[in-house]
């Protein structure tokens, strides 16, 4: 330091000024020539988002359609396994589903259903929970049966007309599942 006003070699109040003065026009200096780490994000952030700019039109359509036949396929195999209700409309289910895909509006299966179902009611309420009920009896009839384990049980599988060998086997799949409802393995 330069020199001082008082004999005990301290340093005036204008020199201390001038000193951090230096050191802080120094810093500042130093921080305006390099480049901060947020300018540098930001600008790899330009960069990127002018890539995607670039590119996202020719792979964004093909994106979207992917992760739609993807989201597709598990609704698809989560509905049909999860509703005992589904094999019976899936002709109707999957007609409405086609024509909301293609006027570009999905529409969930389940929400289908529902509306397939609420259509058949309310056309004919009578019909619908006739229908309804037999699926009930015939729930319950297979339930007593695997529920039986005596003699009887044994005579009476044998004698069911549903799942003799002959009949069973020649069914579709659907006539397979629907005879199948309601019993557990």
């Amino acid at each position: 330091m330069a020199e001082t006003d008082n004999t005990d070699n301290t340093p005036s109040f204008e020199q201390v000024q001038a000193l951090i003065k230096s050191q802080v026009d120094d810093y500042l200096k130093e921080q305006q020539a390099a480049p901060t780490r947020q300018q540098v994000q930001t600008e790899q952030d330009q960069a990127r988002q002018q890539v995607a700019d670039l590119i996202n039109p020719f792979i964004k359509p093909d994106l979207d359609e992917a992760r739609f036949v993807a989201a597709d396929a598990k609704d698809y195999i989560s509905f049909y396994s999860n509703n005992d209700d589904a094999a019976v409309y899936k002709d109707d289910v999957e007609k409405a589903f086609d024509i909301a895909k293609k006027a570009g509006r999905p529409i969930a299966r389940a929400d289908i259903l529902d509306y397939v179902r609420g259509k058949e009611y309310r056309e004919q309420p009578d019909k619908f929970k006739e229908k309804e009920t037999d699926k009930h009896k015939r729930q319950v009839e297979r339930a007593e049966v695997g529920v039986d384990f005596g003699s009887a049980a044994l005579t009476r599988a044998r004698d069911d007309v549903v799942f003799s060998a002959d009949t069973f086997a020649k069914k579709t799949l659907e006539e397979q599942e629907t005879a199948l409802d309601g019993i557990t393995f």
